[in-house]
């Protein structure tokens, strides 16, 4: 008789750690405000670093040679600063929405199999204090009705402490196989760790850290710009 289920049995023997791909955050908004993001502080530091002009837009011209430099450089700071809060707000919202579906699902079992084994015990607990209360009953006198009482009585919590062992040792047969096959799973969790900390390193250095301070540098250098628009000195 199997104490576990055939579901339990066929979820961690078919469970593999190795097989884990961490889910991407980020959705496709968040993917297409990041490209956004670094391709106008890109344009953003090459106005500022090489005191670019800009001479036409979409098919549009302007007079007098261009726009001036600081006239660029304020109109790339604004969209720069408009790129870089949509990223920030979508990353946030996608960030939040992380769910490791799947890894719960691989480690699922194993909560299940603990949580089997507390009852067992906490079931066989309860049937040894069962028998030891039969024991206990046993009557000291030798009249012929309290030899018969002790005889029952030791007759009942030896069946019950038979019935105990058969049940515990059929339990721990079925358990053994499934603690191995954990032991394995807990050998690749070392590789998934490895794994993990590389994706987070990706995740935060070169998808979130890297466009955003790459944003931040183009808006230092642009701001010179921004700030002569507003005062009206443009050159």
């Amino acid at each position: 008789m199997s104490h576990l289920g055939p579901e339990l049995h066929q979820a961690i023997q078919n469970n593999d750690m190795n097989s884990v791909i961490f889910t991407d955050p980020f959705g496709e908004e968040t993917r297409k405000s990041k490209r956004n993001l670094m391709g106008s502080a890109f344009v953003g530091l090459l106005i500022a670093m090489l005191h670019l002009r800009v001479s036409g837009f979409l098919g549009l011209t302007t007079e007098e040679g261009g726009l001036g430099n600081e006239v660029a450089a304020g109109l790339a700071f604004l969209l720069i600063s408009y790129f870089l809060i949509a990223f920030v707000l979508a990353a946030y919202i996608d960030l939040q929405a992380w769910h490791f579906k799947q890894e719960r699902q691989l480690t699922r079992p194993y909560l299940e199999l603990l949580l089997r084994i507390d009852d067992r015990i906490h079931t066989t607990g309860l049937h040894i204090e069962g028998a030891r209360s039969d024991l206990n009953s046993l009557s000291e006198d030798q009249r012929t009705q309290d030899r018969v009482h002790n005889m029952t009585a030791i007759s009942k919590g030896t069946e019950s402490l038979k019935h105990i062992n058969v049940e515990l040792n059929g339990f721990v047969q079925e358990v053994r196989p499934l603690i191995r096959k954990w032991e394995t799973t807990v050998r690749s969790m070392e590789r998934l760790s490895a794994r993990f900390r590389a994706r987070l390193f990706s995740l935060w250095i070169l998808d979130i850290a890297f466009p955003v301070l790459l944003a931040l540098w183009a808006l230092y250098l642009c701001g010179g710009g921004f700030v002569a628009i507003l005062s009206g000195n443009q050159s």
